[in-house]
């Protein structure tokens, strides 16, 4: 009877240093799941801080390509609109300068 009571005992122990065991190997897992994915996922931010500083600059630059283009395109307009204006701005001095040295009579 002692046997089996010692036997009975004897399993239990086992059965809590077995609990004992897998409580530790569960928290070691966690532990390691935990750095695992905070490692993923500060690579992951900093994959992303790359990508989103790739774009932008190429937004950037295409804006400052877009821009340029722009200023340019303006700059032509202005000059072929002062161009086709300069007959109308030559006529318009000479009938104020004539204005400006005829008397009304003269006129």
């Amino acid at each position: 009877m002692q046997e089996v009571f010692d036997s009975i005992i004897s399993a239990e122990q086992e059965a809590r240093n077995r609990l004992s065991e897998a409580s530790k190997n569960a928290e070691a897992a966690k532990a390691k799941a935990d750095a695992d994915s905070s490692a993923l996922i500060f690579q992951a931010k900093e994959k992303a801080a790359i990508e989103l500083k790739h774009r932008v600059d190429a937004a950037r630059h295409q804006t400052e390509e877009e821009y340029l283009e722009a200023r340019k395109a303006a700059e032509h307009k202005a000059e072929a609109l002062y161009e086709s204006l300069e007959p109308l701005v030559v006529e318009l001095a000479k009938k104020a300068a004539y204005l400006a040295m005829t008397t009304e009579l003269e006129r």
